[in-house]
């Protein structure tokens, strides 16, 4: 049914209400149809509704996602940052640290301490000079 012939009903129903001299006979057939295009309309409206209502949790869903991504992303990077190579002559690991280092090409695991205010990298057999040294990367989770 056209949204013209509801308001053709609409009207009939008002001027009914309105004036009740000039009330203007409904037929029953026409107050059927009316009721079925009420419902139809009701119908399609619960349908958008819920649409909407489905794409506003879809919405919130992708949204949490977003963030848990952003976190992951800032993780990495700081993960990432942590694990580049960090000259001696810029910074030196934390006292009595275990780190990566590098040394004429080569990557040894060293300890690293102070001693009589000197730095010392003593690599398990002898005491090494690098250029560069890295953290090691934390133990896995499920390490025992």
């Amino acid at each position: 049914m056209m949204f013209d012939e509801l308001n053709v009903f609409s009207r009939k129903i008002e001027s009914s209400l309105v004036n009740p001299e000039t009330m203007v006979s409904i037929k029953a057939g026409d107050l059927m149809k009316l009721n079925s295009e009420i419902e139809r309309l009701r119908g399609a409206l619960s349908e958008v509704v819920d649409q909407r209502l489905v794409k506003a949790k879809e919405i919130e869903r992708l949204t949490r996602v977003e963030k848990e991504l952003v976190n992951e992303i800032e993780r990495l990077r700081a993960e990432q940052d942590r694990m580049q190579w960090v000259s001696v002559k810029e910074k030196l690991p934390n006292e009595y640290s275990r780190v990566l280092t590098w040394q004429s090409g080569r990557i040894y695991p060293a300890s690293f301490a102070t001693i009589d205010g000197h730095p010392y990298f003593e690599s398990g057999i002898a005491r090494i000079f690098p250029t560069h040294w890295m953290p090691l990367l934390p133990p896995p989770e499920d390490a025992e």
